[in-house]
């Protein structure tokens, strides 16, 4: 179990690094919600994101047992905070001259 929750977490720690250039992987939980908290684009998930780390948490280190069904929470939820804040593609157009020229926002 500490394995799988362990991915769980891995998953969402790679991408605030990637996403974010924040050493995530080298971070506590709560110093990833800390950093989250001041970032404009994470706060809408905060409550969500706290409630991942600490049962995350509990089960790698209090030695918790979660359910089959806590399971599958978990890792939904790990794709739905990756999927949340990812940055939606970028929009082509054509510009008067037939070529394509990035949306930009």
């Amino acid at each position: 179990m500490k394995e799988y929750y362990s991915e769980a977490t891995e998953i969402v720690r790679k991408f605030f690094e990637g996403r974010w250039d924040m050493p995530a992987l080298e971070m506590t939980s709560d110093e990833i919600l800390q950093a989250l908290r001041a970032n404009p684009e994470a706060g809408a998930l905060g409550e969500a994101l706290n409630t991942f780390f600490v049962r995350a948490d509990m089960v790698k280190f209090a030695k918790a047992q979660p359910t089959p069904d806590d399971h599958r929470v978990e890792m939904e939820e790990a794709f739905a905070i990756v999927r949340a804040m990812t940055p939606a593609e970028s929009v082509s157009a054509e510009s008067e001259t037939g070529r394509e020229v990035p949306n930009v926002r």
